[in-house]
């Protein structure tokens, strides 16, 4: 790639550090571009939830202005717009989830196993971790804010009182806390589950438990060496004691 060119010529050093700096950028940037769309979704939901707050009298449980179906069907509306987004982005978050922590894994581990590494090595390795650390951090915080902006409404839908609403009000305010309460609503991992508080828990504990299960199996690996080299010299040992034996026979 830089024949012709010195190891110590400048404009190679700086057209490499460039076009690394660049590939990282362009590495990093799915992460923001789904941090903008998350946080425009949420702005949409807590407008909402903000709007359904100062609607609500407080004195006696009942709507001021608009009805309760004007603010379900705006969440509905709401909700969709976010079911478009995931289809978009749930195969993203799933991979990024799952490379992220195999690429965290296999950096760690690695530092672990090789105790020679260099120090440009150790730098661009601490790097690229920080941004697989990054990339997981933005992505379950994004989910996560979306997650409790959607549900959001739910605490002031309880602060509406049933015995003064009709039949109509009645089952709309029902048909609006089924939504919210029996429907996962929010960004997914390629479906298989929801991206919210819970899931910081989950890939926290995935990646406690496989880190430890790969040191385990380099201390396994480890005391086989270690056995093995025993064995040999154990091995060596008696072939020369015998060697010496039959030699002072003759």
């Amino acid at each position: 790639m830089y024949q012709g060119f010195s190891d110590g010529d400048l404009f190679v050093n700086v057209v490499s550090g460039l076009g690394g700096l660049f590939a990282a950028l362009i590495f990093t940037v799915p992460s923001y571009f789904f941090l903008m769309n998350g946080v425009a979704l949420a702005i949409n939901f807590q407008h909402l939830s903000n709007d359904l707050r100062m609607s609500i009298r407080g004195e006696d449980g009942t709507l001021a202005v608009r009805s309760l179906e004007w603010f379900r069907l705006r969440h509905s509306q709401l909700c969709t717009l976010l079911e478009v987004a995931d289809g978009i982005f749930a195969p993203w978050i799933c991979l990024t989830l799952v490379c992220s922590i195999v690429q965290v894994l296999a950096a760690i581990f690695g530092f672990y196993a090789d105790s020679d590494v260099q120090v440009a090595t150790a730098v661009s390795g601490v790097y690229w971790l920080l941004s697989y650390f990054f990339q997981m951090a933005v992505t379950l915080l994004t989910g996560a804010i979306v997650h409790e902006a959607a549900h959001e409404p739910l605490k002031f839908l309880y602060q509406l009182d049933q015995a003064k609403m009709d039949i109509p009000e009645a089952l709309q305010l029902q048909t609006f806390l089924n939504k919210l309460t029996c429907n996962r609503i929010g960004f997914t991992a390629w479906k298989i589950f929801p991206i919210n508080k819970e899931a910081f828990l989950l890939v926290f504990g995935t990646y406690v438990t496989y880190q430890i299960l790969l040191f385990e199996l380099q201390l396994d690996l480890g005391l086989d060496a270690q056995m093995d080299e025993v064995g040999f010299c154990l091995q060596l040992h008696e072939s020369k004691v015998i060697a010496s034996n039959f030699t002072h026979f003759w």
